[in-house]
């Protein structure tokens, strides 16, 4: 259990970070902490928190691969397959 919760504060501290870092960054780079966010979201099960990060981002970076890949596999996790493949 102790392992658990030590994770959870690690994440914790990064997203954090990540808040504070994305504040300090041009828009133009911007969707890359939205990616980095959203995915630190998803690890520890906050599902809706990292989609939504990962919409936000694809907002300002419409091609950013990487957020169109972990958006369409969140949607698929979610049994959201027709989502999944509409990139």
């Amino acid at each position: 259990m102790q392992k658990k919760s030590n994770v959870k504060s690690k994440f914790s501290f990064f997203l954090n970070f990540l808040s504070e870092e994305r504040k300090r960054v041009g828009k133009e780079k911007k969707y890359k902490f939205f990616e980095q966010r959203g995915f630190a979201y998803e690890q520890i099960g906050l599902l809706d928190k990292a989609m939504q990060d990962y919409c936000a981002g694809l907002k300002l970076g419409p091609n950013f691969r990487p957020l169109l890949v972990r958006r369409a596999s969140l949607y698929k996790k979610l049994g959201k397959n027709k989502l999944a493949i509409y990139i």
